[in-house]
């Protein structure tokens, strides 16, 4: 046992020390625009990097079908561009939104517990959430979080899959239990580009018995259910809303076409436990929500229905349906349809209480903390102290390394908040 753990720490360890190397292999090397003065340079399917020629000082550079390759002795151009890539906040650029994104590596001795937009979450139970990555490719009128191309969030974050797999093995070793692992996040988690890595780095452990997904399907085709199955996914959740074309872009605030991902799904629910989980969102898919479920039956898939509600940062259009009103609709609709439509998730999911991770601050606490990064949204900002995050948010100026007296506003399920003292 103690072989196999060690075996399994060394190949984190050399996977993060190979993350620079693979953003150097040729294949990455894709110009994409240039001016000037500017290379851009593909990271991920997901992410570019700008590099300035200057910067670079290469003797000779030789751009040939798209691709980048120095002359064999400009050895110091290689050195200055494996430098910036191997930074422990390497900063990349969201294809999809646009924004500026932060590649988090085990170096930056940044912790992944604390943010509600990053890293791991235990709320005490036999789930744990990872939220790898941040970014969604649609605009959905209803998100919770605010997320996508028109969001008002200022930067997304990306975490190394070999960093988030060793900080995981470390709660799964204070838990000591097995474990329903749920990849989850502030955005669409299969723009997460190490997906299918991290899910088999995952399934090394043994007390993950189960990998879940939930996902707006759009980036789904058979290939990509293949991969995710081949690395170890056991369960994929998928927020099909309608099956109307007009309201599914209403919704998505983006052309978004079911048919497409209907095909898809019908194929997934031969490979894989599949739930089909659309919003209700009043006004719009009240009438369309009985195709959804006829749909879900037909194909063998279980459904999930759930109500909107609004929240103080998310996209409000309309004022949610009370719980009692979201029920009856429901109990109308199993009637209608033959189709169990109420969930019980802890039983439905076998979702039980569980050890909780040692909390090392506690509301009311004062504690000096480290920035450490901006947040996502304007005035926000995270810090560190005893191995947590802390989320604060001021109009002043804070630079990364400053030290900030904070006192603790929330601590719930290790997750905190601050207010600065």
């Amino acid at each position: 046992m103690g072989t196999e753990r060690e075996n399994l720490i060394g190949r984190i360890s050399r996977g993060e020390q190979d993350l620079t190397s693979r953003f150097l292999d040729s294949e990455s090397r894709i110009i994409r625009e240039r001016d000037e003065d500017i290379l851009r340079m593909n990271i991920t399917p997901f992410h570019y990097i700008d590099v300035p020629f200057s910067f670079l000082r290469s003797k000779e550079i030789i751009l040939s079908e798209g691709r980048i390759n120095f002359s064999r002795s400009d050895r110091g151009a290689v050195r200055r561009l494996s430098m910036i890539l191997s930074q422990p906040l390497c900063e990349l650029t969201h294809r999809i939104t646009g924004k500026k994104t932060l590649l988090i590596r085990s170096s930056s001795n940044i912790p992944l517990i604390g943010s509600l937009a990053f890293g791991i979450i235990d709320r005490n139970t036999t789930i744990i959430e990872v939220r790898p990555s941040t970014g969604c490719n649609l605009n959905c009128i209803y998100c919770s979080v605010d997320e996508g191309r028109n969001s008002r969030k200022t930067s997304e974050f990306l975490l190394s899959p070999y960093y988030l797999a060793s900080e995981l093995f470390s709660v799964l070793d204070y838990k000591n239990i097995p474990v329903e692992l749920h990849i989850n996040g502030q955005g669409e988690p299969l723009l997460y580009p190490f997906l299918e890595e991290f899910i088999a780095l995952a399934r090394t452990n043994k007390l993950i018995r189960e990998v879940s997904i939930v996902t707006n399907g759009t980036l789904l085709s058979r290939k990509k259910v293949d991969s995710l199955v081949d690395a170890g996914l056991t369960r994929l959740s998928v927020s099909l809303n309608t099956l109307s074309k007009e309201t599914a872009s209403r919704m998505a605030g983006t052309p978004y076409d079911p048919s497409r991902i209907m095909a898809v799904l019908e194929y997934a629910s031969r490979k894989i436990p599949l739930i089909i989980a659309p919003v209700l969102l009043p006004g719009f898919n009240d009438d369309e929500l009985e195709d959804v479920v006829l749909f879900s039956k037909k194909i063998g898939a279980v459904i999930g229905i759930q109500n909107f509600l609004n929240y103080r940062h998310g996209r409000n259009p309309v004022k949610s349906l009370s719980w009692e009103a979201f029920i009856d609709k429901m109990k109308r609709l199993e009637k209608k349809t033959g189709v169990n439509l109420i969930m019980d998730l802890k039983s439905d999911f076998d979702i039980k209480p569980s050890r909780a991770l040692f909390k090392p601050l506690k509301k009311g606490d004062v504690v000096s903390a480290e920035v450490v990064l901006n947040g996502r949204m304007p005035n926000e900002y995270l810090a560190s102290a005893k191995g947590r995050i802390i989320t604060f948010y001021s109009g002043r100026e804070f630079q990364r390394g400053q030290r900030v007296r904070l006192q603790i506003t929330r601590s719930k399920y290790n997750i905190f908040f601050g207010a600065l003292r």
